[in-house]
């Protein structure tokens, strides 16, 4: 682990972290605690700022993405490509206000996208959330990097549920679900899109164990940072699909099925 113990700016912080040009960065985030450390030092967070140190650093050939998740859809309540919110950071409805981001298209599982890829994400159209059409197969089979900020990346793997999807797993199904849906350009539709769901009758709940981090930290795929204090990490995305996919297939020591 990388440790640095006297304050830096929160601007300075992506200096720290090893992404490089032409990366393509998917970030899972609380900040909080990175606000929280920055006004105790006299700083004032701006997320907008932060974003722009993340572009700068991968550049023109870089992608930059946020996930925008919002499970509303599979109540039956209306998508707005435009305004519905997303559920996982406030950081990412940052991101999803600003000009130069762009949204892909499914209305549970999107993502907001500034970069190299921008049109090619944003022009997808897969029906399944997780399929290998989607957003998911782009960031595992193009090796993105998760740049991870204050929470524990087991708490959220982005390809979990694709890798599920991959190898059709026993306790998951898939179901459609229909609900009205305002694109891009204002016009409103009925839609239909498709998630692989929790079987709940099976009371289980699939979850990396803390063995996860050793494979990862020796296979070279996860880094780790603290930084004030705070935790940080880069997990190789195709590298973590890869184990996940292994051990599901094998029944393996690092993911398991928790009974709830």
């Amino acid at each position: 682990m990388k440790v640095l113990n006297n304050y830096i700016s929160y601007k300075d912080i992506i200096s720290q972290i090893d992404i490089k040009e032409g990366d393509i960065v998917c970030v899972s985030s609380d900040v909080l605690r990175l606000i929280c450390v920055c006004r105790e030092n006299n700083e004032k967070f701006d997320p907008n700022t932060f974003i722009d140190t993340i572009i700068k650093k991968i550049g023109d050939k870089g992608t930059l993405l946020f996930p925008a998740y919002n499970w509303e859809f599979c109540k039956g309540k209306t998508f707005d490509y435009k305004n519905t919110l997303s559920q996982v950071g406030a950081i990412n409805n940052v991101a999803l206000k600003r000009k130069d981001f762009k949204r892909t298209k499914h209305p549970i599982y999107s993502f907001v996208v500034w970069g190299y890829d921008q049109d090619y994400l944003c022009n997808l159209n897969n029906i399944s959330a997780w399929g290998a059409d989607s957003p998911f197969a782009y960031l595992y089979e193009r090796r993105a990097k998760n740049f991870v900020i204050g929470i524990d990346y087991k708490d959220g793997i982005p390809l979990f549920h694709y890798v599920e999807e991959k190898v059709g797993v026993s306790y998951r199904f898939f179901k459609d679900f229909t609900a009205p849906y305002i694109g891009e350009n204002g016009e409103v539709r009925d839609s239909t899109y498709r998630m692989y769901v929790r079987d709940l009758s099976l009371n289980v709940v699939p979850l990396p164990t803390p063995l996860m981090d050793d494979v990862l930290l020796t296979k070279g795929y996860y880094l780790k940072y603290s930084i004030n204090g705070i935790y940080f990490a880069l997990i190789n995305m195709h590298g973590i699909g890869d184990i996940i996919e292994h051990e599901i297939r094998t029944k393996g020591e690092l993911v398991y099925l928790k009974k709830i």
